[in-house]
This record gives C-alpha cells, structure tokens and sequence, in this order.
C-alpha cells in the first residue's frame, strides 16, 4: 500500500467508531496525534486547527473508554455463554450491549460534526471525496468477504 493510501485509510478510519465496533473485542482506536496529523497533511489545517482537532479527539476517546472496555466485557461474556446459555442472562447482557453501544454510536456522530464544524468549507469538501473514495474501496473489500462467505450446516 503506498503512502496516499495508508494515510487516506488512517485519515477516515480515525472517524469510524462503527467500523471499529465490528473490528471486535479490545479495539482501541488509532492515536489522535497520529489522526490529527493525517488530517493535516490530507485538508492543509491550520495550526489552531491541529490543536483544535487534537482536544476534541482525546476528549472522545477517553469520553469513550470505559464504554470500549465494557462493550469488550459483555463481549466476553457472552461469548462464554456458549456452554451454559442462560437465556435471562444472555438478554440482559445483549441489552445493555445495545445501550453501550448506542452511548458509542452517539459520541462518534457528536465528535464527527464537531470536527466538521471546526473545517472550512474547502476542506470540508476535501473530506466528503475521500470519505467516499474509501468507502467505495472497502465496499469493494465487503462484497469478496460476502461473496466468499459459505455457511456450514
């Protein structure tokens, strides 16, 4: 992979709580210094820009950490379920699976329109072309993963 490419995946995935959801138990996002300086590289920011970004990251991740670790748990959890499934227990985990995940889901979509608010309208667009150049390109990675996919009986 060369450069532009590993930093437009690093640029946008910084973004993408869902995505790292799905990447499963322990995933812990990518550091902000290293996010912030993608970013600057790929949209020309600022300096007050640079710092602007790297607050609001950090406050994100550590606003989302211990739903990180707790979603991890149940995980596990549940995961260990799988001898001894208790119905009760399973559903209530799977509840609160959901709500951690929601309280993630919303952190994500807050930081992801206040680090748009914070880009100028050129770099804003900038932003929306790659997003789609990556999303277009790991779309292409989801449709081999399905069409690869045989489940056993």
């Amino acid at each position: 992979m060369n450069r532009m490419s590993s930093s437009l995946v690093a640029l946008l995935a910084c973004l993408w709580l869902p995505a790292a959801l799905a990447m499963g138990p322990g995933f812990e996002p990518p550091d902000p210094l290293h996010r912030v300086g993608v970013m600057a590289d790929r949209l020309g920011l600022t300096e007050a820009q640079e710092g602007q970004l790297m607050a609001l990251m950090n406050a994100a991740r550590v606003e989302s950490a211990v739903d990180r670790e707790r979603a991890h748990q149940i995980r596990q959890q549940l995961e260990a379920m799988r001898t001894g499934f208790d119905a009760e227990d399973a559903e209530e985990l799977a509840r609160e699976l959901g709500e951690v995940v929601a309280r993630l889901a919303f952190t994500h979509a807050s930081t992801r329109a206040r680090v748009h608010a914070l880009l100028t309208p050129e770099q804003q667009q900038r932003f929306e072309e790659l997003r789609h150049r990556r999303e277009d390109r790991w779309a292409h990675f989801d449709r081999a993963r399905h069409r690869d996919y045989s489940p056993s009986d």
